[in-house]
């Protein structure tokens, strides 16, 4: 500021606005330096403190679920961005904006897509500052410009080779662009986001690993307990279908007795050969019941085991031990399974199992809102050249097309809460990558949901450890 009326009141208003410091005419030039170099001394000091005060913030964050958000508002804040966006990658490596302070739609598609700045600019793995407009800069040259950001610095995170995700912030106003500086300050931002969005994933994993050992170390216990009066009962079972079937010369005795002997007639007033018959039918329904408690067992059993070496296994067995386990979730819907004959793969039928019994509980509870009578669930498998294809369908509602690349995300879900902690369908990824293999969704309106396994068929070789 300058003027011609100094006082001593102009200058404490001066100051009160805002200014640094005062300079008295006539200028001592070394005096103006001096006030200059302090001046631009104290604003780094100010920026460096607003870069401290954006990582604690960003490293002190506790919602995980917010931590996007609460990095673009940071950037935006400290960067004097005029809007902010943070890009994640899908499932599918596709970039989609997690959180946008005010970014307009038609700026954030030519920001985000696959043929889009952004994911030119992941691809190339380093910063770009872009000062004037795409259609300034060959690089984005054939990318619409919507005029609406005078300048932008677009920043990929990067952990090592795998991109994290990338930051994107845009100024408006044509006086007062980005410059090399801004990006400089930018890095040490991005540094910590990338540090901050790591943090949250590993402690998801640590999470989603201690939730799943303690369901496994539930369901052996459970298992365990299970076993044994389920032991009694088929040890009583072999004796009582053994007994009966002595019975049955009795049965056959009194019934060569003539109608008025007493033994006759009271064997027809218990009911004769159709109370026999109900009670070897009854034995057999017995054996039938607690064969399936001992399967279900078997497969609890199998789900906590988590290291299994790999095996020669058949998927169909994986499925087969999924559907005993999903039985009273399938109940009531209409269930059609069509497997396939040479499905043997390398891997373990308990953590196969673990995909499909999350595939098809969710395949249940999709369903379940038709209210038409038609729910449907559908499993397949099938041998396809060298790989093995297994399909679990549903004809519920369709997943929205804004949920859909999110859908394999740990700890996203859009269940009510207490109906799921949305680590399913990461944790069945997962287990889907280990054996080699790969895992896709598609969904619409008119066909439902569909999960697709691919996995290798089994090579003749001996199988590795998984």
């Amino acid at each position: 500021m300058t003027t011609g009326y100094a006082s001593l009141e102009m200058a404490i208003e001066c100051l009160r606005a805002g200014a640094f410091d005062f300079v008295q005419k006539p200028f001592n030039v070394v005096d103006l330096v001096s006030t200059v170099a302090r001046a631009i001394e104290r604003r780094r000091l100010h920026a460096t403190s607003e870069l401290y005060q954006a990582s604690q913030i960003l490293l002190s964050t506790r919602e995980l679920e917010r931590l996007p958000e609460v990095i673009v508002e940071v950037a935006r804040r400290v960067m004097g961005a005029d809007d902010a966006s943070l890009m994640l990658p899908d499932s599918q490596g596709r970039l989609y904006v997690a959180h946008s302070s005010s970014l307009l739609a038609e700026v954030r598609s030519a920001v985000g897509g696959e043929e889009r700045v952004a994911a030119r600019i992941a691809r190339g793995r380093e910063p770009v500052l872009i000062t004037n407009g795409l259609d300034g800069d060959p690089r984005f040259a054939d990318i619409q410009d919507y005029k609406r950001v005078s300048s932008s610095i677009v920043y990929p995170l990067m952990a090592g080779e795998r991109l994290v995700g990338v930051l994107n912030l845009n100024r408006s106003r044509s006086d007062r662009t980005f410059r090399r500086a801004d990006v400089d300050r930018a890095a040490v931002l991005a540094s910590q986001a990338l540090l901050a969005l790591e943090n949250s994933r590993l402690l998801r994993q640590m999470v989603a690993s201690e939730r799943l050992a303690s369901i496994g170390q539930l369901a052996a216990s459970v298992a365990h307990e299970v076993n044994n009066p389920v032991s009694f009962v088929l040890t009583s079972h072999g004796f009582l279908q053994k007994s009966i079937a002595k019975l049955g010369r009795l049965v056959t005795a009194v019934a060569a007795e003539a109608p008025t002997a007493p033994a006759r007639r009271i064997w027809e007033e218990l009911g004769g050969e159709v109370l026999y018959a109900d009670l070897v039918q009854a034995t057999d329904d017995l054996a039938e019941g607690v064969g399936r408690i001992r399967d279900i067992v078997f497969d609890l059993r199998g789900l906590a085991r988590t290291e299994d070496a790999a095996a020669l296994v058949d998927i169909n067995d994986a499925v087969r031990s999924a559907l005993r386990v999903a039985a009273a979730e399938i109940r009531g819907r209409s269930l059609v399974v069509n497997l396939g004959v040479d499905t043997k793969i390398i891997g373990s039928t308990g953590r196969l199992s673990q995909v499909f019994l999350n595939l098809l509980v969710n395949a249940a509870q999709a369903v379940a809102e038709r209210k038409d009578g038609k729910a449907e669930i559908l499993v397949t498998t099938r041998r396809d050249g060298a790989q093995v294809i297994a399909e679990v369908s549903n004809n519920g509602p369709e997943i929205s097309p804004e949920h859909l690349p999110r859908i394999f995300e740990p700890f996203f879900t859009t269940k009510n809460a207490g109906l799921g902690t949305g680590l399913g369908l990461s944790t069945s990824r997962d287990i889907v990558r280990r054996h080699r293999g790969e895992i896709r969704v598609e969904s619409s309106a008119g066909s439902g949901t569909r999960f697709t396994l691919v996995l290798p068929a089994a090579p003749a070789s001996a199988a590795p450890r998984l």
